[in-house]
């Protein structure tokens, strides 16, 4: 009995970590560079790279309730957080403040979070995946 090895897309979990501190490092520049012209939306940004933060670096989060959420974090609810995240930038930026900056870094979450879709359907790292039974089976 051959066991089929799944391998994830484009290098799996350790891309998307290294992803999400370049996305994390570029939202925090920004929002700091757009803080006197679009307040709200750079305080949204630094609240967004916070999520990622805990996300994609759990281990610097290890205390209180945060060490907690991090042990619920499967791909799927990762990608599902952060596409949420990613949606309300993009609504900030068109009701908001029109930055630019901002939206990159928004439309970059958004990338994250179809990575992490992707791995949870090539049931990679805990994504809630059950086996197909065949109708003759039930």
């Amino acid at each position: 009995m051959e066991v089929e090895r799944k391998v994830a897309p484009a290098g799996g979990s350790k891309v998307d970590s290294l992803i999400g501190i370049g996305i994390i490092i570029y939202l925090v520049a920004m929002s700091m560079q757009t803080m006197l012209f679009s307040f709200r939306y750079s305080v949204y940004s630094l609240c967004a790279a916070g999520v990622l933060a805990v996300g994609e670096l759990p281990f610097l989060f290890n205390c209180g309730p945060l060490a907690l959420v991090a042990t619920w974090l499967t791909p799927m609810v990762k990608a599902l957080t952060y596409g949420i995240v990613s949606l309300g930038g993009i609504g900030c930026f068109m009701y908001v403040s029109w930055s630019p900056l901002l939206l990159t870094g928004h439309l970059l979450i958004g990338f994250l979070s179809w990575r992490c879709f992707m791995a949870a359907n090539a049931g990679f790292g805990g994504g809630y995946q059950y086996d197909k039974v065949g109708m003759d089976e039930i």
